[in-house]
């Protein structure tokens, strides 16, 4: 897990200071899902075996509101993997 707050501390980066993540999943045959949170919303990304999903910038815009074409960018608060059937090695690197 990859957490994110408005100070840095043990285990968590602070917002505006991530330049650049990559999540790659090292795993042969297994894909991971990605699940990104921000207060009560999130949203999750497929990454197949010995793919990576790369951010540029931790923010992310879940809103749903019909017929709303903008975007309302929120700092990330949480980045988990989970491996959809067996134990998968996940590789994280972070630029800040």
């Amino acid at each position: 897990m990859i957490l994110f707050d408005t100070a840095e501390a043990a285990g968590q980066f602070a917002d505006g200071s991530v330049d650049y993540i990559r999540i790659t999943n090292l795993d042969s045959s297994n894909y991971i899902t990605l699940r990104m949170t921000s207060g009560d919303d999130e949203y999750f990304v497929k990454v197949s075996a010995g793919e990576s999903h790369i951010l540029f910038d931790p923010v992310m815009d879940t809103d749903d509101d019909a017929g709303v074409a903008t975007a309302s960018l929120a700092n990330i608060d949480s980045i988990k993997a989970q491996a959809n059937t067996a134990a998968v090695d996940v590789e994280i690197f972070i630029a800040a």
